[in-house]
């Protein structure tokens, strides 16, 4: 249903996000993870990645940034 699909999944350090970003990618979604914290999305990919469904990647974006859409976007594109 989602295979060769693109996702964009924020807040997905942990919680729901994380989750949902996971679900995703098990249905073959290639996902990008959003949020502040690196190391732990860092984390969540290589997980995503190993089990070899979608592809999973990462961007740093915080909402509170008044950068957070140009961020967002660019990542996006560039993915």
């Amino acid at each position: 249903m989602f295979q060769g699909k693109r996702a964009l999944v924020l807040a997905s350090s942990r919680g729901l996000g994380h989750g949902i970003a996971v679900a995703l990618a098990r249905e073959g979604a290639n996902v990008l993870l959003c949020g502040r914290s690196g190391e732990q999305l860092d984390a969540n990919c290589k997980a995503i990645n190993a089990e070899g469904n979608g592809k999973a990647d990462w961007i740093w974006a915080d909402l509170g940034d008044e950068n957070f859409v140009q961020t967002v976007t660019s990542a996006v594109n560039a993915k």
